[in-house]
């Protein structure tokens, strides 16, 4: 049995290694375990390293999975991350438009948490702050796809994350629509998709400040027809 597995990527790839941690220990095929506390031991040693900030799949405690019918997740206390990295030079160099989709979904699990049936202190003060932070980063004054944008989406990610878990409500994400189109999560990444105003956010603000120098100039993936 290894001594740990490291989840480095986005929220499929951590989702991944939550489940593999807890399938070390757990028998059976992980179809047994997709539902709520269904697992009966702790996984091993498990470690998450995101490279794309949105999805909160590196402070959730489900580990989401396709089944032989349908998505499902495993949930319970063991499935979150033992610790987690961030590093914000990891999402340096993703592509514009899934900077802005995936930061939106942050943005949408923490409108999602405010409607939570067991919302709570903790869900509303995570959120808040995700929300405040996620406004900086797409609105404010020094808004675009700067190091420092990069560092406070980074940390969005986790708050919102946490805001829908305390919160205990679920959303779809985002690279699921087609799977889930009918789901109010999916339709409002879906109309944000195509919204002209959010192409044109994406061709006019997306800018990266060179770390060397003051000047500023567009990311090269801000490119539409």
């Amino acid at each position: 049995m290894p001594s740990g597995i490291i989840g480095i990527g986005g929220g499929s790839i951590m989702d991944i290694a939550k489940a593999l941690s807890l399938m070390f220990t757990n028998e059976g095929s992980s179809t047994l375990y997709q539902g709520l506390n269904l697992i009966k031991k702790p996984g091993i040693y498990h470690l998450g390293v995101p490279t794309i900030s949105g999805t909160g799949a590196e402070v959730s405690m489900t580990a989401v999975l396709t089944g032989p019918e349908k998505k499902l997740g495993l949930k319970c206390d063991w499935t979150v991350f033992n610790q987690v990295i961030l590093d914000p030079e990891l999402i340096a160099s993703v592509p514009t438009d899934w900077w802005f989709y995936t930061g939106m979904d942050t943005y949408i699990h923490c409108i999602e948490s405010h409607g939570g049936i067991r919302n709570n202190a903790f869900s509303l003060a995570y959120g808040d702050k995700a929300l405040e932070l996620c406004r900086e980063v797409y609105l404010g004054e020094k808004s675009g796809q700067t190091p420092d944008n990069d560092d406070k989406l980074m940390v969005a990610s986790l708050m919102g994350g946490l805001s829908l878990t305390y919160s205990e409500v679920g959303g779809v994400p985002c690279f699921e629509l087609r799977a889930f189109k009918n789901s109010w999560h999916a339709s409002l990444l879906r109309q944000l998709r195509d919204l002209p105003t959010s192409r044109r956010y994406l061709s006019e603000r997306c800018k990266r400040v060179q770390p060397n120098d003051q000047k500023t100039q567009h990311h090269p993936s801000a490119k539409f027809a």
